[in-house]
């Protein structure tokens, strides 16, 4: 019976040597694709995330704006009735018109006390149960934008945008820059800007 011939040995150490190394590259190539296409989703699901936060918290703060009224509120004798600064804090503090439930609901006051402020890098909102608040008063607190810069606010007074507004109370009367809310609230912050609309001052 005659030997094998040459072509029908098999593959000589140097062809294995090779087909191993191609596959080394292929394996590795295709790990590096998959890590990108995890590493792209995971980026992709933050900025949906991030997005989604922002629309919440601009939601929220059309809606709290939209019920704003002219009416002191806060722990002091002489209360604000409205203050917006973002040199503060907390760069805007009002009261506004509780939800519709709470009007009805004999254990909440139909006014309650809101308050956005920047705390460690987050844009939080604040609000007490009532307007009146004392050191004691339950607050709610939560955060709605994590890793948030800076935020600038600015008030429009009919004519121009100016950089802060204050109405405060004591006393009986009114007094401050203002006597009334700011028509427009603009709040600019991670290269988004936003305007809204208050109501015309109500007591």
């Amino acid at each position: 019976m005659m030997g094998a011939s040459k072509n029908e040995a098999g593959f000589s150490l140097v062809e294995t040597m090779v087909a191993l190394a191609l596959l080394a590259m292929v394996s590795t190539a295709s790990v590096l694709i998959f890590s990108n296409f995890l590493t792209s989703g995971d980026g992709q699901q933050k900025r949906l995330d991030k997005l989604t936060n922002m629309m919440h918290a601009r939601s929220l703060l059309a809606e709290d704006l939209s019920h704003a009224v002219l009416r002191p509120h806060g722990l002091t004798s002489e209360a604000a009735a409205f203050e917006g600064d973002d040199n503060k804090a907390c760069f805007l503090r009002f009261a506004r018109r509780a939800a519709v439930a709470a009007q009805y609901d004999a254990r909440k006051a139909d006014i309650e006390s809101v308050a956005y402020c920047l705390s460690e890098g987050h844009l939080v909102r604040r609000s007490f149960a009532y307007p009146d608040a004392a050191i004691d008063t339950p607050m709610r607190e939560f955060v709605l934008i994590t890793e948030i810069g800076e935020i600038e606010a600015r008030f429009h007074n009919g004519r121009e945008w100016q950089e802060s507004w204050f109405v405060g109370h004591a006393n009986g009367r009114f007094y401050g820059q203002r006597s009334d809310l700011p028509p427009l609230v603009k709040l600019a912050w991670q290269h988004y800007v936003h305007v809204f609309r208050l109501p015309e001052g109500i007591y």
